[in-house]
């Protein structure tokens, strides 16, 4: 499945003792992206490499769906062993 990038851009920093994302996001790219009870789930994850400005994250839309890995996968599962 392809990932649905979101227009935006991100850096990650590392601090002594944490780490913090600053992202900044299109807002009416946002608007385009389906939402779920109000909500719009994201995913930022590290870039390969950092961009000509330094961004080091890249943010596209999280279609993870717990339900439906669970009734696939865990299903199968549980039949098999129990």
């Amino acid at each position: 499945m392809a990932k649905n990038y979101v227009k935006g851009n991100g850096k990650k920093i590392d601090w002594k003792f944490w780490q913090i994302i600053n992202i900044s996001l299109n807002l009416e790219d946002l608007k385009r992206l389906p939402q779920n009870k109000g909500y719009i789930k994201l995913t930022i994850s590290d870039r390969k490499e950092p961009d000509q400005y330094w961004n080091n994250v890249v943010i596209y839309e999280n279609e993870y769906s717990w339900k439906q890995t669970w009734s696939t996968n865990n299903k199968k599962d549980i039949e098999e062993n129990f």
